[in-house]
């Protein structure tokens, strides 16, 4: 089935409002002063990825609001020598994630696209894939184009889908969409110009935005040219027992009907399995299942399992544990690891643990383990650099070089930003203002967030190169303001901003190497994140209004 093609015009109701004034200065945002002992600190981490509702789970590729933003030309050159060196560098980052032309001038709108319940994708040659109704849209992130179109059913839903993660914009070779009523379910593979791989029928196949709960094969489109089917998908509710041993939960919620679901990785178009796996309801997962308090004061435990998936991993949870399976067959216990793998580019894999993290080359070799939960750059322009990740009170152990001023600036919680050499060698630590996150490694600087302040330190050695204090308006307990998305040009870093729920976003352009604001804009409107697609900005927004483009 030949794509359609037909052009997009271009629409402009996008507000940006420009700070000409360029000043260093923000607003005051306290520190917050919780301190979290070593144990919840991977539950802290892995919150960033549970704070959606089990239906938010499965709806995260769904409406978005895409803007691509092009950048003007710098007007003015800071110098023959800082001209190369920028050159060097934009050079040297070009064609990496998060990376676009160049952020020297402000940004303007110039296109507008609506996006629909199929969410948002990244395909190969920077094509961006829509969805409206039946139709999909394959979108050029430069222009706002429309280059082909197809209709794969109602209700179409897709995978890798909105694969906006940690790691930014990750581009797909090939695309899997569901299209059609509930237990009539098509499978229809596209690739980046639109052409139709093939298709296969998922007759007796729920879908899972349609119920949760099912006996019945439940199926999602996954990633690399493969769907997951998890059967059985059972939901279950109790009283808590009297007995408030873990075993006797386990023996209630079994009782109840719970039975242990599998999840099966098949070829979308032949069916073949890939790769299966169970995941077994365990004494020690309990703590994950959600818990809610009845009007009369008892209080009920629920095990629902929920899967989602990404450009490389599609996972399967159950309350505290679960698996995690790839398109290449590899499998991982996610209550082992402690977290979901996450994938990096050159095909790498992290895998977090309890107390440290592994990394492994894109053959599954293992190359190191570092302490702690991991904290890959989302913008990384020396993507073999030092690993980076976020150590505990309780992992001293390591003998890191603390920074003499960690009791003035941890606010006592004892948590740290550590590097570590790529055999796993312990490089440097420094202390961090309750929990951190890494904006980007630009420009031989790693560009932190935390409870504070954004604040750089040097790459090699962990020295703070600058510290800005009050650029993320935050109250004492460190909630408030928000990074949602980073891009660079290999010199300056682009930050978008917005408070905790999305509102009153605004762009936030830095000079890596000292802080300096280079320009700052307020945008109208609700922001969901900002990544980079082959070269361009693009800004996703959470209101399901559809794509616009800066320029």
């Amino acid at each position: 089935m030949p794509p359609r093609f037909r052009r997009h015009e271009p629409m402009s109701t996008f507000e940006l409002v420009p700070d000409d004034e360029r000043e260093d200065d923000g607003r005051p945002g306290p520190a917050g002063d919780d301190a979290p002992d070593a144990a919840p600190l991977r539950h802290r981490a892995a919150e960033r990825w549970r704070g959606l509702s089990r239906r938010g789970r499965v709806l995260v590729a769904g409406s978005a609001a895409v803007v691509v933003v092009a950048v003007a030309a710098a007007a003015v050159v800071p110098g023959m020598l800082e001209a190369r060196a920028e050159r060097l560098r934009a050079d040297a980052a070009r064609g990496l994630p998060g990376v676009v032309t160049d952020l020297t001038e402000p940004l303007a709108e110039t296109w507008k696209v609506a996006a629909g319940e199929g969410g948002v994708a990244v395909l190969a040659d920077g094509v961006l894939l829509t969805s409206e109704g039946t139709v999909l849209t394959g979108i050029d992130s430069g222009t706002g184009t429309e280059i082909w179109q197809q209709d794969v059913g109602e209700n179409p839903t897709c995978a890798p889908g909105q694969t906006f993660g940690p790691r930014g914009a990750l581009p797909a070779e090939r695309v899997v969409c569901f299209g059609g009523p509930d237990r009539s379910r098509v499978v229809t593979v596209l690739d980046a110009a639109g052409t139709v791989v093939g298709t296969r029928d998922l007759d007796g196949v729920g879908d899972p935005l349609v119920g949760v709960a099912s006996t019945e094969p439940q199926a999602w489109p996954a990633a690399d040219g493969t769907i997951a089917v998890v059967a059985p998908l059972t939901a279950v509710t109790v009283p808590k027992p009297d007995d408030d041993s873990p075993d006797a939960l386990v023996r209630a919620l079994r009782g109840a009907g719970w039975t242990d679901p599998t999840l099966r990785l098949e070829d979308a178009l032949t069916g073949e399995t890939v790769a299966e796996a169970t995941v077994r309801l365990r004494n020690d997962q309990l703590e994950g299942c959600e818990r809610y308090e009845e009007h009369d004061g008892k209080v009920t435990v629920e095990a629902v399992p929920w899967v989602d998936t990404s450009a490389t991993w599609t996972n399967l949870y159950v309350c505290g544990g679960g698996v995690s399976v790839a398109a290449d067959g590899a499998v991982r216990d996610l209550a082992t690891a402690g977290g979901a793998p996450e994938t990096l580019p050159g095909g790498g894999t992290v895998v977090p643990g309890e107390s440290s993290s592994t990394y492994y080359d894109a053959a599954g070799d293992e190359v190191a383990t570092v302490p702690g939960w991991p904290l890959p750059p989302p913008v990384d322009t020396d993507p073999d650099g030092a690993f980076l990740s976020l150590e505990g009170p309780a992992q001293d152990e390591a003998g890191l070089g603390v920074d003499s001023g960690a009791a003035t600036r941890d606010g006592g919680s004892g948590l740290r930003l550590t590097a570590s050499g790529r055999d796993g060698s312990a490089l440097w630590s420094v202390p961090t203002e309750g929990f951190p996150s890494v904006a980007a490694r630009v420009a031989g600087t790693v560009v932190v967030t935390d409870d504070a302040r954004v604040f750089a330190v040097d790459a090699a050695t962990g020295a703070e190169r600058w510290s800005l204090d009050d650029t993320l308006e935050r109250d004492d307990q460190g909630v408030g303001e928000q990074v949602d998305g980073v891009v660079t040009d290999g010199t300056r870093v682009l930050l978008a901003i917005s408070d905790e729920t999305g509102s009153d976003p605004r762009l936030l352009a830095l000079d890596a190497r000292d802080g300096r604001t280079v320009w700052q804009a307020d945008l109208r409107g609700n922001l969901g994140t900002l990544v980079a697609v082959d070269g361009h900005v693009v800004m996703i927004s959470g209101t399901g209004t559809g794509a616009r483009g800066l320029g």
